[in-house]
C-alpha cells in the first residue's frame, strides 16, 4: 500500500472525544454552549437534557466533548460543591423497562456510594422485593 499522508486519509467512523483537537464535525462550539448551561442551571429538584438527532448525525461525538468541557470544569473549580458529577448510563444494553429502571439505579448506586444503600433498596423493590418499600 502506498504510503498516504494522515491527512488523506479516510476519518473512522467513530465518535470523536476531544472537542479542542478533533473537531471536524463542528460540534466545538454546541458542546461548550451545553456544557455552560449545564453549569448555569440551578435546578435544587434536578433536571433533564435531551439530545435528538438522526443515527449516525454526531450526537455521541457532541455529549463526549460537552463531558470533555465539563472534566475541564472539574479540574480548575477549588469548591468541591461545583464539581459536575457524570454518571454514565447507556440504556441501549437493557430489553425490559424494569430491567433498564433496575439498572439506571444501580449505576446511581454505585456512583454515589454514600446513598448506595437507598438505592439498593429501590433495585430490589424493582425486582420484585415489595418489603424495601417500608424502608424507603
Amino acid at each position: 500500500m502506498k504510503n498516504v499522508a494522515d491527512k488523506d486519509r479516510l476519518s473512522k467512523d467513530i465518535p470523536k472525544k476531544n472537542p479542542w483537537s478533533d473537531d471536524s464535525l463542528g460540534f466545538a462550539d454546541f458542546s461548550k454552549d451545553l456544557s455552560e448551561k449545564i453549569l448555569n442551571n440551578f435546578s435544587p429538584e434536578g433536571f433533564v437534557m435531551g439530545l435528538s438527532a438522526p443515527w449516525g448525525s454526531g450526537k455521541t461525538t457532541a455529549l463526549n466533548f460537552t463531558r470533555r468541557y465539563l472534566d475541564k470544569h472539574n479540574q480548575e473549580v477549588k469548591d468541591p460543591k461545583q464539581i459536575v458529577k457524570i454518571v454514565d448510563f447507556n440504556p441501549w444494553l437493557f430489553s425490559g423497562r424494569v430491567d433498564l429502571i433496575a439498572a439506571f439505579f444501580q449505576v446511581l448506586a454505585e456512583t454515589y456510594p454514600e446513598k448506595q444503600s437507598r438505592w439498593k433498596k429501590v433495585c430490589a423493590f424493582l425486582r420484585g422485593n415489595t418489603e424495601t418499600m417500608s424502608e424507603l
